[in-house]
């Protein structure tokens, strides 16, 4: 990897996991020294994660770690929720043996990995991220649309900086969630596996909204 590469993953990592917290000026000296890198691979990288929606940029104070609230939560959650339906709901109907073998392995790996590096106080496991994404962009795979699955897994990274923030007002194991959906899809379930995974998306977000709403 390319060391534009490296921080931007590092970088990227921190954001969501909010050890750089949400609207925290990011100014490239400091940021140089931390990461230990030179200030024009730091410059790129800031300039991808403005295209993620990570970072944003402005002349007055230049680039910041994007900002959280419950309106936007509110905005990820139903984003999510429509293209879990249309995704989900194809990949039930066209899935194969090696979809099927594909969700099961996700799952299996999954299960393998704690979500949480602490419980007091709740700090997430950096280690939960990948497979967590990998099970569920699984279930969508066989949907036929490469585009609807890079669109949901954009949407599912934003999604999980507000995961580490639900993970400190809801210390919760979503694996009887994760299982339930699993076994609807590959009974090809449609109506049930929709109503699993809408309930697994909105039920932590709704109290996340919550907790930011009594924040703000």
């Amino acid at each position: 990897m390319t060391s534009v590469s490296l921080v931007y993953h590092a970088i990227r990592r921190d954001l969501i996991q909010a050890s750089l917290e949400p609207g925290e000026r990011l100014r490239i000296q400091e940021l140089s020294e931390r990461y230990q890198c030179g200030v024009i691979p730091i410059r790129e990288a800031l300039n991808r994660l403005a295209s993620d929606g990570l970072v944003t940029y402005s002349e007055q104070r230049g680039f910041s770690a994007a900002a959280v609230s419950a309106t936007d939560a509110l905005d990820i959650c139903q984003a999510r929720v429509l293209m879990s339906e249309s995704a989900l709901r194809a990949s039930i109907e066209q899935g194969d043996d090696a979809w099927e073998e594909r969700v099961v392995l996700s799952y299996h790996r999954l299960k393998k990995v704690p979500r949480y590096a602490s419980m007091d106080p709740p700090i997430g496991n950096i280690d939960y991220d990948d497979p967590h994404k990998a099970f569920h962009t699984a279930l969508i795979s066989a949907c036929g649309s490469s585009r609807m699955i890079q669109l949901f897994e954009q949407l599912f990274v934003h999604a999980e900086r507000y995961r580490y923030y639900a993970r400190r007002v809801l210390v919760a194991d979503p694996d009887d969630d994760h299982r339930a959906v699993m076994e609807a899809a590959l009974a090809r379930d449609v109506p049930l596996a929709l109503k699993l995974a809408r309930e697994h998306i909105e039920g932590p977000a709704k109290i996340l909204v919550q907790a930011l709403s009594g924040k703000a």
